[in-house]
């Protein structure tokens, strides 16, 4: 019998395990799992470095599910979450049978969307997956909110 050790991974992810009730409150872990190699269970990221969006750009999301908790024809649950903690956008994205995952949020200023850091969550059986990004609002050369946060989470 071939026994799975649990390895906690500094990664730009944080991975929560709901079954097990586990989290770690610091900037970047990922639950993996070990056999002679490390693999994530579950990522999230956005397409940019900087993680800073302005007017009207859309926001692109990414990551994998790890082989061995992926089940065909399942999806992720995104949840995009408001700088003040409040449900931005829920949705169900669709998995491809490698595991990866891609999907737009859009930022669209003209629906009166806050500057401010969002939270994304991602979700995929008992684990959790989380990314940050900031939207700033620009005219001209007067930004109505900073950055407030590169780091992700």
């Amino acid at each position: 019998m071939l026994l799975m050790a649990t390895t906690v991974m500094m990664t730009p992810s944080l991975v929560y395990n709901a079954a097990a009730s586990t989290a770690k409150a610091t900037n970047s872990i990922a639950i993996s799992e070990s056999n002679d190699n490390h693999q994530q269970l579950l990522t999230a990221n956005t397409d940019r470095g900087t993680d800073v969006y302005t007017n009207n750009e859309a926001v692109i999301v990414s990551g994998t599910i790890s082989r061995s908790i992926l089940k065909e024809g399942e999806s992720i649950l995104s949840r995009v979450y408001y700088p003040d903690g409040t449900l931005y956008q829920q949705k169900a994205v669709g998995v491809l049978a490698d595991g990866k995952y891609t999907y737009r949020v859009e930022m669209d200023d003209f629906l009166g969307i806050p500057a401010g850091e969002y939270r994304v969550v991602v979700s995929y059986a008992d684990y959790q997956a989380e990314t940050r990004f900031v939207h700033v609002i620009e005219y001209g050369e007067n930004p109505e909110a900073v950055r407030v946060s590169s780091a992700v989470t």
